[in-house]
């Protein structure tokens, strides 16, 4: 996935995608800190996405990577980024045909 996906970086997070069921994952960068930290970083940009659930392209295996800079993130710079990166996603997912994939 992370040698064929498409990427989308954004602020807060590395956005992959590749054809597939539809499955999201998330991870964290080990920059954020400790264990709990970065798993509150990932609860955080898992609650992000699934406000913004609709934007995502269906027929997409996507994972979503937190950077460093997401253990600080104000929650509505947050929102706002993971809404962007995937609107870029879907734009570049909605302009290539499926042989392309």
């Amino acid at each position: 996935m992370f040698q064929k996906g498409r990427r989308i970086q954004t602020r807060f997070c590395r956005i992959v995608a590749l054809e597939g069921a539809g499955r999201i994952g998330f991870a964290t960068a080990k920059a954020i800190g400790s264990k709990p930290k970065r798993n509150r970083a990932k609860r955080r940009l898992r609650e992000a996405v699934r406000l913004s659930a609709a934007i995502l392209p269906k027929n997409a295996d996507i994972v979503f990577v937190g950077k460093a800079s997401l253990a600080k993130a104000e929650w509505t710079a947050l929102l706002n980024d993971v809404g962007d990166g995937m609107r870029a996603l879907g734009g570049l997912w909605a302009n290539e045909s499926a042989s392309d994939l």
